[in-house]
Order: C-alpha cells, then sequence, then structure tokens
C-alpha cells in the first residue's frame, strides 16, 4: 500500500459542464455535459447533486495535521495518540474544538488531503496510489 492515493472529495458550488457529481450520497455521476445539466435545471433537481473533484491525498498523517475521515464531510485536527489498556487511541478533534472522535488501534480511515489532481491529468483515477515521486509529476 502506498502512501499517496487519489479520491473524489465534495467541494463548494455548484455541479460544471465537465465534471463529475454526487447524486445523492453514494452515487458518481459520469462527466457532466450540456444535455445533462440541462436536465437536471429543468427537472429541478440541482439540490440532488453535490460537485466533487479528484484529489490527491495521504494516509501519512502527524499530530496537528487537518484529515478527513471517509465518509464524512467534516475536517478534523489531528491531536495525539493515547494508550488505553495497552492499545493505541488516536484522537481527533473538530477544527473549532468543541467534540473529540477516538479510533482504538491503528486506523486508516483518516487522511488528509495533498492537493487538488489538475484536470491535464486524465490519467489519474480514483483508487489510484502512488509513491512521493509519482506525485511530483503529478501535482509538481
Amino acid at each position: 500500500m502506498k502512501a499517496y492515493f487519489a479520491k473524489y472529495l465534495t467541494v463548494p458550488g455548484e455541479i460544471r459542464i465537465g465534471e463529475r457529481a454526487l447524486l445523492g450520497k453514494h452515487t458518481i455521476t459520469g462527466i457532466i455535459d450540456k444535455q445533462y445539466l440541462g436536465e437536471i435545471k429543468k427537472n429541478k433537481k440541482l439540490k440532488d447533486y453535490t460537485p466533487i473533484r479528484l484529489f490527491i491525498c495521504s494516509r501519512k498523517i502527524t499530530v496537528g495535521d487537518i484529515v478527513r475521515i471517509n465518509g464524512q464531510e467534516n475536517e478534523y485536527v489531528f491531536t495525539d495518540v493515547e494508550i488505553d489498556e495497552g492499545l493505541p487511541v488516536w484522537n481527533f478533534h473538530s477544527k473549532n474544538g468543541d467534540y473529540k472522535y477516538q479510533f482504538p488501534g491503528y486506523t486508516e480511515i483518516a487522511f488528509k488531503v495533498i492537493s487538488e489532481v489538475p484536470q491535464n491529468h486524465t490519467n489519474v483515477n480514483p483508487g489510484d496510489e502512488f509513491n512521493e515521486d509519482e506525485i511530483k509529476n503529478i501535482i509538481g
């Protein structure tokens, strides 16, 4: 397993021609074209679609990193690892510090976002994994 990977993440704003979107919570659309966008607007279904873009992410997180957790929109701060009954517990706090999120044992569900994949890199797909040198070729 390599340290970097490509993943679709939701982004603020409206869906745009030439990009993909999330329909509901789990369905990724094909590339949105003018006709498809017109049908969505005609049927007043824009609220059902969330824009997404492809990002390079990393499993290598350190204390202080802003991270996301699979299946969640929120960002957290990775604060520390404590030992509970001989097992590590990973601690994450909301960015404003009002609540704590804990995971016992080693976890790979947390990741940090490195950079959006430039649109000219059409050979990068969600789930692709990369090493450090490969990342430099994609995001510079």
